[in-house]
């Protein structure tokens, strides 16, 4: 949108920064600029995931333990089996919440958004309270925060302390992240707006600010799931240090060996309804599938995505690194195009893939 939107890009090869570049407006006025601070959405779950996972090694939890095992709370209303994997893979069917695939004629479900608002505690016990809608590890339900609520309760539960503190100590300072917060609060907000960007929901030629980038939520959120905000660089920081086996740049964050775990395919054959019924691979808390950040079909990659928005990724086979963000959300059948693109042009620029190595977009609304 001209005049109030635009974008970052960021790209590293083989750990050397090889594009940081911005284009457009941040808002109207403003300029975007490589450090200018946005939205990252989900995007931000990389974070919580590598401050989660981590404490559950360094306590001898396995990812595949019931959850009510350490939060007994949750072990209850049929989520008694739910196991850490099924959180991090989305396969936990909340009944009420999610994003699930229901056909080809029917739309989703309601989302989680309603815990978005709800102080922490609060929000933890009404998804303890939630029943499931089928068995843990049937279906895909994608939720925007339920399930990384738990993870924020877990890490509170494990140290004692709230999970942006933990996360900012954990991943954050071990990675050198210094334009970037889990959560934006008000004297983040009084000291950095004017380097803030904001984002806008956009259909045709009008662009409408975001409820969430209003007060109180701009200032209040606490989702562990999609509250951070930062640069395009500082949010490709996690998917380095996954790529360097989980080292960074002022120490080491997750074990060589738990890095590599979380590359690995741990969900396929399943429907995902953030995808149009496409079986996306899924990883611990990471999409593993290529055709979903409009990568060659045969990339080993390990990433994220922002609603409408934004996306991060580490291409194993190529040693790349790539984050993009951009202020404005448009619905899904404009905003992959425009990420696809990106992706492509990138990789052609770089000299790391020809035109002929990109299969056609419509893959991702096919079966296997």
């Amino acid at each position: 949108m001209p005049g109030i939107t635009g974008a970052q890009l960021y790209a590293a090869v083989g750990g050397q920064q090889e594009v940081n570049v911005a284009v457009g407006h941040a808002c109207e006025g403003r300029p975007m600029q490589p450090g200018t601070l946005l939205r990252w959405l989900c995007c931000s779950k990389p974070l919580t995931l590598l401050a989660a996972i981590g404490l559950l090694a360094d306590h001898d939890i396995a990812v595949t333990s019931r959850v009510g095992s350490v939060l007994p709370e949750y072990g209850r209303a049929g989520k008694q089996e739910v196991t850490f994997e099924h959180l991090l893979t989305h396969t936990v069917p909340y009944h009420s919440w999610g994003v699930r695939y229901l056909g080809p004629d029917t739309g989703p479900t309601a989302d989680d958004v309603v815990l978005y608002h709800l102080p922490a505690q609060e929000a933890f016990l009404r998804i303890c309270a939630e029943p499931l809608s089928a068995a843990p590890g049937s279906q895909v339900v994608y939720t925007s925060h339920a399930s990384w609520h738990v993870l924020a309760e877990l890490i509170r539960r494990l140290t004692g302390r709230p999970f942006d503190e933990v996360v900012k100590e954990r991943v954050m300072a071990p990675l050198g992240m210094e334009s970037s917060w889990p959560v934006t609060d008000r004297s983040i907000h009084a000291r950095h707006e004017p380097r803030f960007g904001y984002m806008y929901h956009c259909r045709g030629n009008v662009a409408r600010l975001e409820p969430f980038e209003k007060k109180p939520f701009l200032v209040t959120e606490r989702s562990a799931g999609s509250s951070a905000r930062g640069t395009a660089r500082d949010l490709a920081a996690p998917m380095q240090c996954i790529l360097n086996d989980g080292a960074g740049k002022h120490g080491r964050v997750i074990s060589a060996d738990l890095a590599r775990a979380l590359t690995r395919h741990r969900r396929l054959g399943l429907p995902d309804g953030m995808f149009g019924g496409f079986d996306a691979a899924w990883g611990w808390g990471l999409c593993t599938d290529p055709l979903v950040f409009g990568l060659p079909p045969d990339t080993c990659v390990v990433g994220h995505t922002g609603y409408r928005s934004s996306f991060t990724f580490a291409d194993l086979d190529r040693r790349v690194v790539v984050s993009y963000i951009a202020n404005s959300r448009y619905n899904s059948t404009v905003d992959r195009p425009r990420k696809w693109k990106v992706v492509k042009a990138l990789y052609q620029d770089l000299g790391l893939a020809g035109a002929d190595s990109f299969g056609p977009p419509r893959q991702l609304w096919q079966p296997r």
